[in-house]
């Protein structure tokens, strides 16, 4: 019977470490329990289930305590060797793993000891069946708990929207918690009745202030999505109109250069007619430069990049910025709207720094493309550097409430096409990179 309850406190220790370990693993990585199962993982939750052995086999006395941080500090371990993200939200996986195993614990513990009214060092101390009921309860509770905290935490707005400080507040309460509960928990053992029935009424309070921690946190970030949802579909409907202007004013721009050649035309024809060739030929001479002021900066196959392009470098023109183009004729596989809000983000930016230029301006425009990617860069040219004195690229305009999404829109846009943006400067100029996976069409 000894053996047969040392094998199943085993189990449940193993059990234990690996929902810690995986916590943090899916919490960090996103990923599902599939590929959570290689050797790097089962060697961290072997060590997580030594040390919880340990703390749970071996008396340290009054080092105990310190001896039980190891348990967070190894965990912390794993996640800053493992993941790339920040400090912070590294000790929060950290430090709610440690609370997902601590809290159910001590709680159901506590629930057992009122319910069956025992005392709790007995009743973690002694093989018997209500501690079977409490170990069993207690590891169904941590199961839900792991599953409620990911599909929360887990979404896809979720680190996007966190900052440094959200991240921070949290971790604090968390650890907080875990010390408020340890506390109470070592207190309880080998006390009386009433004990138990305190240490259960402030563990309640404890779950419940870290629920309403979760709960305003999650209200943040919807209302933060929301409202940054409804500030790009006001840019998206912002581009959508520019590209109609682009292009009515591109087709009243034909219309009328239609109407003038033909006039041109009969006019040169009735000169020819009357052997007057010196005045035709300086008509003609008349629309070839006209046809030359009407400059076409971009002609593929795609008439989205066209008009965007060739409205924006006009205006660059307009500026006194000089602008050069090279660009693949054949451009598939990227939705017309996010060519739009992409190339307008970038063109608007390039032309904006350019414009405060007092030395030259110039813009760059290179599009490229292979079997599977299109590489986008535009350079414009700077008076000083723009990342030393601005290395978040936020938005310069005086209304940054209604400004500063362009810099956002082109890495999420870059991140639709699971390629990547790069903002970097050379030579004198600011460059924007920009890789999109093509993706297949129809």
């Amino acid at each position: 019977m000894t053996t047969l309850w040392t094998a199943f406190e085993l189990l449940v220790n193993m059990y234990q470490a690996a929902a810690s370990v995986y916590f943090v693993c899916a919490f960090l990585s996103g990923k599902k329990l599939r590929s959570f199962i290689n050797v790097r993982n089962l060697l961290s939750v072997f060590m997580i289930f030594t040390v919880i052995c340990l703390d749970t086999y071996i008396d340290f006395g009054r080092f105990k305590p310190a001896f039980s941080l190891a348990y967070l500090a190894l965990l912390f371990v794993y996640a800053a060797v493992n993941f790339k993200c920040s400090i912070f939200k590294k000790l929060f996986a950290s430090v709610f793993s440690c609370m997902i195993i601590l809290l159910p614990s001590a709680l159901c513990g506590n629930i057992a000891a009122v319910i069956f009214d025992e005392n709790l060092a007995y009743l973690m101390a002694v093989p018997s069946f209500e501690r079977f009921l409490v170990i069993i309860s207690t590891q169904l509770l941590i199961f839900y708990t792991v599953y409620i905290a990911l599909r929360l935490f887990n979404r896809r707005d979720m680190s996007a929207e966190q900052s440094l400080f959200q991240w921070a507040i949290v971790a604090v309460v968390l650890l907080i918690s875990i010390i408020i509960g340890a506390y109470i928990n070592f207190a309880a053992l080998g006390k009386g009745d009433k004990m138990g029935v305190y240490s259960l009424f402030v563990f309640m309070c404890v779950i419940l202030m870290n629920v309403l921690v979760c709960w305003l946190l999650m209200s943040f970030l919807d209302k933060s999505r929301e409202a940054r949802e409804f500030e790009l579909l006001k840019k998206t409907q912002e581009y959508t109109n520019q590209y109609i202007d682009s292009l009515r004013s591109e087709y009243e721009t034909v219309r009328k250069m239609r109407h003038d050649y033909k006039n041109s035309f009969i006019t040169i024809r009735e000169l020819l007619l009357s052997d007057k060739t010196l005045e035709a030929i300086n008509q003609i001479d008349e629309n070839i430069g006209e046809i030359s002021e009407t400059e076409v900066f971009i002609n593929t196959n795609n008439p989205t990049v066209n008009a965007v392009v060739n409205a924006k470098l006009s205006s660059a023109k307009s500026f006194g910025i000089e602008s050069s183009c090279a660009c693949t004729s054949d451009i598939s596989g990227i939705s017309d709207m996010d060519l739009t809000r992409l190339l307008s983000n970038i063109l608007d930016n390039a032309i904006t720094s350019c414009r405060e230029n007092i030395g030259k301006r110039q813009i760059n425009i290179h599009i490229s493309a292979d079997n599977s990617s299109y590489l986008i860069s535009v350079k414009n040219t700077i008076d000083k550097s723009v990342i030393e004195s601005n290395p978040q690229l936020m938005s310069t305009k005086r209304n940054k409430s209604e400004h500063g999404y362009g810099v956002k829109i082109i890495r999420e846009i870059a991140e639709k096409y699971d390629g990547r943006s790069d903002f970097y400067e050379e030579a004198g100029m600011f460059c924007c990179s920009v890789v999109l996976r093509k993706k297949p069409v129809g």
